[in-house]
């Protein structure tokens, strides 16, 4: 079976997310060093990105539910998921 049909509908997906904003430079980055000889890199940072969000967004919960809130501690948090 060829591989040109799945490859047309992801770049058209991809297109989408792109006009879209879901994917921006950080993702075309990630696509240069996958296709600088690291195959799969994006598959494999994916889940790991994924994981790190999810404790950001733990400890901005957290942060936001403390009494008085650190603004501070919130802008660093979000800084590093920018």
């Amino acid at each position: 079976m060829s591989s040109a049909p799945l490859k047309t509908q992801l770049n058209k997906l991809m297109n989408y997310m792109f006009a879209m904003e879901f994917l921006g430079d950080y993702f075309k980055t990630l696509q240069m060093l996958e296709n600088d000889g690291c195959p799969g890199f994006i598959a494999e940072i994916t889940p790991l990105f994924g994981k790190q969000v999810e404790g950001f967004l733990s400890e901005l919960s957290k942060l936001l539910c403390e009494p008085l809130v650190d603004f501070e501690k919130i802008d660093a948090y979000l800084r590093r998921l920018w």
